[in-house]
Order: C-alpha cells, then structure tokens, then sequence
C-alpha cells in the first residue's frame, strides 16, 4: 500500500516537473520572438533613415551644381529646389525615391509620408524638433551661400501594429566655398592688373629719358582705377614719346624688362618751333575717327583723324589745286585733308577719320603737300598714334591746365600732366561686354622671350599637349609672391616627389600660332586638325552671356593660372607664384572651326594669330579641385565648388 502511494507521488512530480518545462520554453519563444520582431521594426525604422538621409544628400549635391544660376540673371532658388525634388526622390517619377515606394503603378506602397523644406530653419514637423542655430539664408545665392534640405518622413508602415515607430529626419547642406587648389590647368596664365605702382617717362626721339613722375592713384570707377601725375617737361622739335612702367611689386625701382614690371610705349607729344620759317606745320591733332577712347592710345584697330595747322609760305597761297595729304606706317595710300580757307598764311587742314590704325603698336603718321605746280612734298611724320595691347592699360592721355588732348606742343619748358586708367580688377564678362584678347605668347624677344604661357606639366613635352590634355600636379594659390625654387627640377619635386600642391609655375619659353591652335582644336573638337563647329559650339550668347544650361563641362571654358603683374617681360627661364585661378570662355581664335558658322563666334585677325578671344566666366568645376574656407566671391573670376558640410 505505501509503494503503490510513492509510485504516484514520484508519478505525479515527472508530471508537473515536464508542465514547468513547456512553460519556460514558452516564454523564452515568446521573447525570443518579441525580440526578432522588435529587432526587425527597428531596421526597418533605420533603413528608412538611412534613406531618407541618401536622399537629402542627393538633393543638395544635384542643386550645388546649379549655382551657376546666381550670376546668370537671377531664377536659382526655383531652378534649384526642382533639380532637388528631382534627385532627392521628393516627386513621383524622380530618382531615388523612399524605401517601399510604388514605382510599378500598383498602388501598393510601404513608405511613409515625406515631406522636405528647403532653407528653412525649422523641420517639417517643427513640433518634435527644435530650430536650427545655424544662419540660413532664404535666397542660396546671399551670403552665406548654401542650399539646405531637411526631410522628415511619418507615418511609416508598421510590421506589427502593436508595436509604435517614430517618423525619421535627415538633414544635408551643401555650401559654395572658393577654390584654393586645381589639377587640369591648361599652359595659360592672366596676369594680375593691380600694380602697386605707376610711372610715365618721357623719352626724346633718341630714346633719352627728358623727364619723369610717379604717378598717384586714384579712384575706381567702373572697374577703373585712376592715376595722375603733373611735371615740367622740356619739349624739343620733334616726337616724344610718354613710357608708362607700371610695378605689380612691393619694388618700386624695378625698371622694364624685369619680372613684375610691365611696360607701354604709348602716347606720343609732338613738339613744333614757332621760329621754323614755312613751309611749315605748327599744331597737329590726331582725331578719334572710330578709335576708343582716343586714338592717341586706341583699345583696338581703329581709323583714325588729323587736324593740321600748316604754314606753305607767302609765296604759295592755298587754292583750290591744293592738296594736303596724310599716310601712315610709311606706307604710300594718301587720305586727303580739306582746308578751312584759301589763301596765305596758317590754315587748319582737317581729316576726320579713316586713315587706318591695324595692329598694336606705334603707327607714325606722315604729312604731305602739293601745291598744284610742281612735284610732292613732304613734312616728315608729324605725329604717332598707337593702338594698344590687350591689357591692364585701358587710358593714356596727355593734359595741360586741366584739358585732355594736350599732345602738341610749342618747344620750350611745358607743365604736363598724365593721366592713365588700368583695369581694377580682374571682372567677370558682363552679358553685353564685347570680346576681350587673351595674348598666349609673345612672338618677339627670340626664342628666349617670355611668353604668356605655362610649362605645368613635366611629363607632356608641348604646349599644345598640355593645352589639349591639361595638367597633371595640383595647383595651390601662393599667399605671397616668394618662390624658394632654383630651377625647373626643385620646383617639379614637390608634386612628383613630396606629393604637394605646387605654389609656383615654370614659365615657357617659345611657342607658335601652330601649337595654340591644334591644342585648342583637340581640346574642343578632339582632332589637332579641328572638326565641325556643332562639336564644339560657342555657348556665349551676345547679349545674355555665359549659358549656364547649355553644358557645365563645356570644352571651351579654360581653367587657368593668375600670376602677379608683369609676370613675362622678362627673358630666360624662371618660376612664379601661383596666385589664383580663373576661367576664360574662348569664343574665337585663330582659324576657329566655328568662325563663319556659329553667330557667336568671335573672328581673330590674321595679325593676331597669337591671341584668343572670349570672356572671363564664373565657373563651377565638378572636380579636381580643393575648396577653401572662403565664401565665393560671385564679382571675381576664383572658381566656386558646392561642398556637402552636412
């Protein structure tokens, strides 16, 4: 009776014992699967974080690449927060859309509700978040210069619809920051067009110096800067010639021919005796015609006038027979000038344009007469007009008491003042501005002269290499204007060696037409030989500008080097700071596929093969390039980058 007991006692605690058993294995299942459940609620809350977060970045990489907009008239806040709606996934059809999103047209969804603003301080659901402490401008084109896009996405698909999940956030900024290092850089450099300081000499027909001065600067009009200085000059018989020397270093003795001084042989004084008996000529005038400013110092190739005060004697008086005649550069074309009046004594003779002015340099005029019985006679060159080179030198003009045009004079001791305007910086293109030269080299001085071009690449052999491949180191703007390099080698190690950007550039020596123009056409058109205009169309509209939305990797947009001020007027090798970095648009050069084809094609003239022309552009590299802390100055010709910061 007892062992039949125990046997039911032992039977029943195996039973209950197998009971609590099952239990624990419940509970644990049931964690264990709380726990799976939970787990995946939580990745599926995280994947859509990390979504949304790809997709502000991609919203705000998209629009950093369009703030090109902000000087190109204006429209960059709309055009940028479509191109981000668009790459953000923020509108039905557009790229990297939300996890779980319908893109089969079923109707059948698992993303949430998403909502994004744009430079905005606060959210989309403000409510749960606070603002942002940092500035935000409502435009992306004010200071300080950047896109921001916050998202927030609710109402997120729940696996289980006991368990709760929050909305998500995401926040990204891209900012536009100048460029402090470049690779890609094509053999070209602009000098700078500041000098730091300016002098006019006046030098006699045999080249001797007769007098000087240091002229003051003045104000800035117009991208303008002004200078001035007054000085008596002994002015003999003949031509004098005014020499402006202008300084980019902190040296102010640095006379021409060396590095950082530029120098123009520009306007001309005529001196006249009063006591030279006739036949004579006493004041000449050199006329505009179509010169700008003047014809003294033209910007361009021009037709210029004359005006003459001329004395043939009492014994031949002006009739109706005679004839007066101007020619220029030697050359035998007359252009006839007609008389105020008939008869003996002074008579102004007076020509108001054409008589040609091509090519830059001095271009002597001679004066010529006949009186209708006999044979030609000649005064010599009673004045010289110069056409300019492309450069900082906009204005030179000769005055006297307060009057411009000052440039004949009576022999003797004359108070004279200069006048002079150089650029005041280097400027973007306006819309309406007309093209400007770029010089690429100098075809004077030799094989040792100075061109205007680069060697920036060791390991391409030719310029039209590099124009047509660009350069390989990377290039960092120079703080100063010191050099340590002693020759090519030293300067080549810290890239190819330290593995460090460059500060400085070896200059080029020599270069052809040849080499510029097959470097520009495999550049543009991919063939040394060129090719048709629609491979390489000029995207500058007269009268709109740089197009923006034609092609933002356009191939005739040309990254470039900007050196100080005189950088090549010296000769022989040297190496010179790096100082910043522009973009010049080429809209003509010699035998440009496009010339004659394309309406915004700008021709260049034979007798300047050596010279592009074209526009400064802000331009917005896609890469290459190292940003700098600096905001971008949208007035300067320094490239800008968009950053992602956030």
């Amino acid at each position: 009776m007892l062992s039949m007991l125990l046997r039911r006692i032992h039977a029943a605690s195996v039973t209950d014992e197998r009971g609590g058993v099952m239990i624990v294995v419940a509970i644990v299942m049931g964690a264990f699967a709380l726990l799976v459940t939970g787990s995946l609620h939580v990745g599926n809350w995280y994947t859509h974080r990390r979504h949304l977060q790809l997709q502000t970045d991609a919203a705000a990489f998209a629009a950093g690449q369009r703030f090109g907009l902000c000087v190109a008239g204006g429209g960059a806040l709309a055009d940028m927060q479509a191109v981000a709606d668009k790459f953000g996934g923020f509108t039905a059809g557009a790229f990297n859309p939300q996890v779980g999103t319908d893109t089969t047209g079923s109707g059948v969804s698992y993303s949430g509700t998403v909502q994004r603003v744009y430079n905005s301080q606060a959210y989309p659901i403000g409510s749960d978040h606070p603002d942002d402490p940092d500035t935000i401008p409502g435009d992306p084109c004010a200071e300080p210069q950047m896109f921001d896009v916050k998202a927030t996405e609710t109402t997120i698909p729940r696996l289980f619809s006991f368990l709760p999940l929050g909305e998500v956030n995401a926040h990204s900024r891209v900012e536009l920051k100048a460029i402090n290092e470049m690779k890609g850089l094509l053999p070209l450099a602009v000098p700078d067009v500041r000098p730091q300081y300016a002098f006019a000499h006046f030098l006699d027909a045999g080249g001797t110096e007769i007098a000087s001065v240091q002229l003051t600067k003045g104000a800035v009009v117009a991208n303008r800067q002004s200078w001035t200085g007054t000085t008596t000059v002994p002015v003999p018989v003949g031509d004098i010639m005014v020499r402006i020397r202008l300084v980019g270093s902190t040296n102010p003795g640095l006379p021409c021919g060396q590095l950082y001084t530029e120098c123009y042989d520009t306007d001309h004084v005529r001196g006249w005796d009063p006591a030279t008996p006739a036949p004579t000529v006493k004041d000449v005038w050199i006329l505009p015609g179509s010169c700008v400013p003047d014809a003294y110092y033209a910007e361009d190739d021009c037709a210029a006038g004359l005006q003459a005060d001329v004395d043939l004697g009492p014994l031949t008086p002006v009739t109706g027979a005679t004839r007066v005649w101007a020619k220029v550069d030697g050359k035998n074309t007359k252009y006839d000038l007609s008389p105020s009046g008939l008869g003996t004594g002074v008579i102004r003779w007076t020509v108001t344009g054409g008589i040609p002015l091509a090519g830059a340099g001095p271009h002597p005029i001679s004066l010529g007469w006949n009186s209708g019985a006999g044979g030609d006679k000649s005064f010599g060159v009673v004045h010289t007009a110069v056409v300019g080179e492309p450069g900082p030198l906009q204005l030179v003009q000769v005055a006297e008491g307060g009057s411009a045009g000052a440039n004949t004079q009576e022999t003797g001791s004359q108070t004279l003042e200069v006048r002079i305007q150089t650029l005041g910086n280097l400027l973007l293109s306006g819309p309406a501005d007309p093209p400007i030269y770029l010089r690429m080299f100098k075809s004077t001085g030799g094989s040792a002269s100075q061109n205007q071009s680069l060697d920036c690449d060791r390991d391409l052999s030719t310029i039209r290499d590099e124009l047509a491949q660009g350069c390989s180191p990377f290039y960092i703007k120079n703080p100063g204007l010191a050099c340590p390099y002693g020759n090519a080698s030293a300067l080549w190690n810290v890239w190819y060696v330290d593995n460090q950007s460059l500060p400085c550039v070896n200059l080029q020596l020599g270069a052809s037409v040849g080499q510029i123009r097959q470097g520009l056409n495999e550049r543009i058109f991919g063939s040394s030989t060129g090719g048709t205009c629609s491979a390489g169309p000029v995207n500058w509209r007269r009268g709109t500008g740089f197009d923006y939305d034609a092609n933002p990797e356009d191939r005739r947009a040309l990254p470039l080097i900007v050196t100080p001020l005189g950088t090549f007027d010296g000769t022989g090798s040297d190496r010179v700071p790096v100082i910043d970095f522009g973009y010049f648009y080429v809209t003509g050069y010699s035998n440009d596929p496009c010339e004659g084809v394309d309406p915004n094609q700008d021709p260049v003239p034979n007798n300047r093969g050596a010279y592009v022309r074209g526009h400064f552009i802000k331009f917005f590299p896609l890469e290459n390039v190292v940003p700098s802390d600096e905001l971008c100055d949208f007035d300067s010709i320094t490239p800008c980058i968009g950053v992602l910061t956030r």
